[in-house]
C-alpha cells in the first residue's frame, strides 16, 4: 500500500506534516518564497521530510528552467552534476 499526498508551497505546516519516501517536486523555478512562514526554503523543508529514508529516498526535481542567474532547477542540476563527479 502506498499513500500519494499532493500540497503547494503556499504552508509551512503543508510541508512537514509527515514523512516521505518518494518526493517529486513539479515546477520549482515557479516557487516565489525564499523563506516560507520563517522556516526557511520550501525545498529544503521537504527534503528534510526525506530524512527518516536516508538512502532509500528518492527525490525527483522537474521544472522548466527560468532565469539562469535564479533557476532552482538549474542549481539542483549543477549540485547534482557536482557529486556525481
Amino acid at each position: 500500500g502506498g499513500m500519494l499526498i499532493l500540497t503547494g508551497f503556499n504552508s509551512a505546516s503543508s510541508l512537514r506534516s509527515s514523512s516521505i519516501r518518494f518526493l517529486f517536486l513539479d515546477e520549482i523555478d515557479a516557487i516565489e518564497h525564499d523563506d516560507l512562514d520563517g522556516e526557511g526554503s520550501p525545498l529544503a523543508i521537504v527534503e528534510r521530510r526525506t530524512a527518516t529514508f536516508r538512502r532509500r529516498r528518492k527525490i525527483f526535481y522537474v521544472s522548466t528552467p527560468t532565469e539562469a542567474s535564479t533557476s532552482k532547477i538549474k542549481i539542483e542540476y549543477e549540485n547534482f552534476n557536482s557529486e556525481k563527479g
